[in-house]
């Protein structure tokens, strides 16, 4: 049984893994820095947050049957941070489509920076989420 503090740290590791795929470009920052709001990483001035950033289901579920397979979680993370990614995608995305302006109790990014940027912000994020898979099977 895995107990709520394993599975924070194992959470941790997939926040981790999603981040190191930010470059830290400054051509790419204004877009990443909407993403890293996104997930509730920082607030709307850009700075950083301490705050739940959603329960993160999917990737927990990844990592806990990886670790049930037998295959240990961390060889999981990277499927994992993909799932977090793309769900994360979709909430862009259907945010815009719902014209919802709350997501996890702040706004969302579209009313925040528009729609067009909200769309970069989606399609980022849908093509980050392929590098970690693309990057485990090296």
């Amino acid at each position: 049984m895995t107990s709520e503090s394993e599975v924070a740290a194992r959470l941790e590791a997939v926040d981790a893994a999603v981040e190191r795929l930010l470059p830290e470009l400054p051509q790419f920052a204004g877009l990443y820095d909407m993403l890293r709001y996104h997930v509730g990483w920082v607030d709307r001035s850009l700075r950083r947050v301490e705050a739940p950033a959603g329960k993160k289901l999917r990737p927990t579920l990844c990592l806990m049957v990886a670790d049930a397979l037998g295959g240990g979680w961390e060889q999981a993370v990277p499927a994992a941070a993909a799932v977090e990614l793309v769900h994360n995608f979709s909430f862009v995305h259907d945010d815009i489509e719902d014209r919802s302006p709350l997501r996890r109790y702040r706004e969302t990014v579209w009313t925040v920076w528009c729609d067009a940027q909200a769309i970069n912000v989606g399609d980022a994020i849908l093509v980050l989420a392929q590098r970690p898979l693309a990057e485990s099977t090296e």
